[in-house]
């Protein structure tokens, strides 16, 4: 399981208003959660969606079977609406910097 799915489930699992177990995280995975944390769950879910997408734009489809998962997880995620949903939501919060700004560190943290 890659770790922007994980990170999805999770986020649906324990809202990034609760505090989360960074014990069993590797410090990349603490420095993404931290900056997720206490995050509107509209603005966490895209995150979340972000590293997915990245994960899955950087894979290999090195069979037939791999490419349609790799397929199948882009479509699953909404990775090509990746860019307008980013827009309507810094749109939404343009009076937050600080949300804007975690977000931006976020997307820097993934590789974005």
């Amino acid at each position: 399981m890659n770790l922007g799915y994980f990170l999805l489930i999770l986020n649906f699992i324990v809202p990034s208003s609760q505090a989360v177990d960074h014990s069993k995280m590797t410090p990349w995975e603490v420095k993404l959660a931290k900056l997720k944390q206490g995050l509107p769950n509209d603005l966490s879910t895209l995150i979340d969606r972000i590293d997915t997408c990245h994960h899955f734009g950087g894979e290999d489809s090195y069979d037939a079977a791999r490419k349609k998962e790799i397929e199948e997880q882009v479509r699953k995620f909404e990775c090509k609406k990746l860019g307008r949903d980013e827009s309507k939501l810094k749109q939404k919060y343009i009076k937050k910097v600080d949300l804007l700004q975690r977000l931006d560190e976020a997307k820097k943290l993934i590789g974005e």
